[in-house]
């Protein structure tokens, strides 16, 4: 959507859908209280920046949340990707400000007391691991639960096989079961086949 709608506007629209659903969780059949934030490519990025800083979501009215997963965002730290080589589409998102830059950047952004996070990332694409291991890092070093998970997978196949049964969704499955006993306990008694053990 960007740059027609600023970024900013859509990570404030994120957190209010994110608000709206704590509202009306009981209402619509799930617990409001065990959500878990995940986003593909751009939507990665923003799910990274509002992780990266949760108090903005409580200033909208939406509650901590469990974990992210992010599967394979090339944009953890937007600074890094706009002063180098980089996609003509990011020109159109990001512009040519600096500041904008720092302020739309997760790894910048990033605060103390962050969800644990699962940033998944393709082997296949340049630098997409290495800004995954670099956010995990200083995740680490503010206090935060992060690893990564690397998948011979492209960009695309990233976000299609999740779900699919496989030692990828298994591992991002085993992340969220550790995040809270009650959605282990629900991950294991589902009928999806991610939990077969000859998947």
């Amino acid at each position: 959507l960007a740059p027609a709608t600023p970024i900013e506007d859509i990570v404030r629209q994120q957190l209010k859908a994110l608000a709206w659903l704590y509202r009306n969780g009981d209402r619509l059949g799930f617990d409001p209280e065990r959500i878990v934030v995940a986003g593909h490519s751009a939507g990665a990025h923003l799910v990274a920046l509002i992780h990266a800083s949760p108090i903005l979501a409580t200033g909208l009215g939406a509650k901590p949340w469990l974990g992210a997963v992010l599967l394979d965002s090339a944009a953890l730290d937007v600074v890094r990707v706009m002063e180098g080589k980089h996609p003509r589409l990011y020109d159109r998102a990001f512009g040519r400000d600096p500041g904008f830059w720092q302020a739309t950047s997760p790894w910048h952004q990033m605060g103390k007391g962050a969800a644990p996070v699962l940033a998944v990332c393709s082997t296949q694409r340049e630098d997409a691991c290495r800004q995954a291991d670099r956010y995990r890092d200083k995740a680490a070093g503010l206090g935060t639960r992060a690893s990564v998970l690397p998948q011979d997978l492209s960009h695309s196949e990233i976000n299609a096989r999740l779900g699919m049964p496989g030692a990828y969704t298994r591992s991002v499955v085993q992340f969220m079961s550790r995040l809270d006993p009650v959605v282990a306990t629900r991950l294991r008694h589902n009928r999806f086949p991610y939990n077969d053990a000859r998947a």
